[in-house]
């Protein structure tokens, strides 16, 4: 991941590099940085609330996540469905407290993966 400096900060860019598989040869410093950066665990898919129940995407959650994948950014999914823009902020938030990501990238990747899109 690295950031594109721009004149006004608010439009700087935030590129994330994924690459599919395993590289060939990495070297010992490597190694260690990506073990380090790596979660101790994947996400888990369902989940479960402490009572045992399933914890699943609302159908806004999924529609929202379904435009997340479009590369539409908050106020372009708000101005779609006719929300605040807040609101799609607030939803994008449970999706990835649901999903257990950190950012919108990783819940578009992990929803690809798990075919939630």
């Amino acid at each position: 991941m690295f950031a594109i400096p721009a004149r006004h900060p608010a439009l700087s860019i935030v590129v994330h590099v994924l690459r599919e598989g395993k590289a060939t040869r990495l070297s010992a410093l490597e190694k260690k940085l990506e073990s380090e950066a790596r979660p101790a665990r994947e996400p888990l898919w369902p989940m479960t609330t402490k009572e045992g129940e399933l914890v699943s995407l609302s159908v806004r959650e999924r529609e929202i996540l379904l435009h997340m994948a479009e590369g539409k950014s908050a106020p372009a999914i708000a101005r779609e469905l006719l929300i605040a823009p807040v609101t799609v902020r607030n939803h994008i938030q449970a999706i990835l407290r649901k999903l257990d990501v950190h950012s919108k990238l990783e819940a578009v990747v992990f929803a690809f993966q798990h075919s939630l899109v």
